[in-house]
């Protein structure tokens, strides 16, 4: 992206550029897009950087992509760079739309030799991430590590690798956010890697079949539970409202005491029996479309649809 400029407005230019020459037979509702690929690293761009990929989710969302970012170099970025306010505001996103958005990490050794290299900070470094997110009370995101390995240039003999990918995978199986890993590389240059790397493929496909990790123990796993059942009414404003449609919305909540926000998932979030979202202005074409999504998503949830003009 282009640092000069407005985050918000750099992001635009950057996202409308992939999103115009995004190949037609990718389903975007299926593949995440990550535009951007090892931003500085230093802690005084970091904010910048956040709202840059704040401002880019929102642009996502809007034309219906998935999309994960920054895709920070291996052992970057630097410390505190997660708690600025425009990277937790980027975080914040994700957690509220966390089936489309996520971050985008690399991972290396940056040796064949020892993958622990950097005792921590180089493979593992995401779990900095996890403790910023932890420190400010933000859900842990969906976490893809869009290149990991060894070095640049060199992939080990399988005999060395797969070792590796299993002692790494143990620690990353410990973590429910994080959903992928891609191994570096296929793609042509970098020394001939693309045959180092396939020489893992076949031993490596068998090797993960019959692989299983335990599943973590999570102690805070049932916290999401109610203390106890109750029946929770959740008004939905539309995104795009303004605010005096909001205003609307807001008044008729307030004469129940009800919860009134912008997120569709924290209308259907949480373990209760009786759960209402009722959603505002959504045309009556689109209102089928809600109606599929709640019973996918949150199938115990009964859906309302009104306007904020009623």
């Amino acid at each position: 992206p282009d640092y000069n400029e407005d985050p918000k407005e750099a992001a635009r230019k950057q996202w409308e550029s992939h999103r115009d020459r995004w190949p037609r037979e990718l389903d975007p509702t299926l593949i995440y897009g990550e535009t951007i690929n090892e931003l500085r690293k230093e802690v005084e761009w970091a904010d910048w950087i956040g709202l840059f990929c704040y401002h880019t989710g929102l642009f996502a969302l809007r034309d219906g992509y998935k999309w994960c970012g920054p895709g920070y170099s291996a052992g970057t970025p630097e410390e505190g760079a997660w708690e600025t306010p425009g990277m937790l505001k980027y975080l914040d996103l994700i957690q509220r739309y966390p089936d489309q958005l996520a971050v985008a990490l690399h991972e290396y050794s940056l040796t064949t030799g020892d993958i622990w290299n950097g005792e921590g900070g180089l493979i593992g470094r995401f779990r900095q991430l996890l403790d910023a997110c932890e420190r400010n009370s933000i859900q842990a995101p969906p976490i893809f590590f869009t290149e990991w390995g060894w070095t640049h240039n060199c992939v080990p003999e399988p005999e060395k690798a797969l070792p590796d990918i299993l002692a790494v995978g143990e620690l990353y199986a410990q973590y429910p956010s994080i959903k992928g890993v891609a191994i570096w590389a296929l793609d042509g240059g970098w020394s001939n890697l693309a045959n180092q790397t396939a020489r893992l493929m076949e031993p490596l496909k068998d090797l993960l079949i019959k692989t299983r990790y335990p599943d973590p123990e999570d102690p805070d796993m049932d916290n999401g539970k109610p203390r106890e059942q109750y029946r929770r009414t959740y008004l939905v404003a539309d995104q795009n409202a303004t605010l005096e449609e909001w205003l609307a919305v807001c008044r008729q909540a307030y004469d129940l005491k009800q919860t009134v926000g912008f997120s569709y998932d924290d209308a259907g979030i949480g373990a209760l029996d009786r759960k209402t979202a009722i959603l505002y202005d959504i045309p009556s074409e689109k209102r089928a479309e809600y109606l599929a999504w709640y019973e996918k998503h949150y199938p115990k949830t009964n859906v309302i649809f009104r306007e904020t003009s009623d």
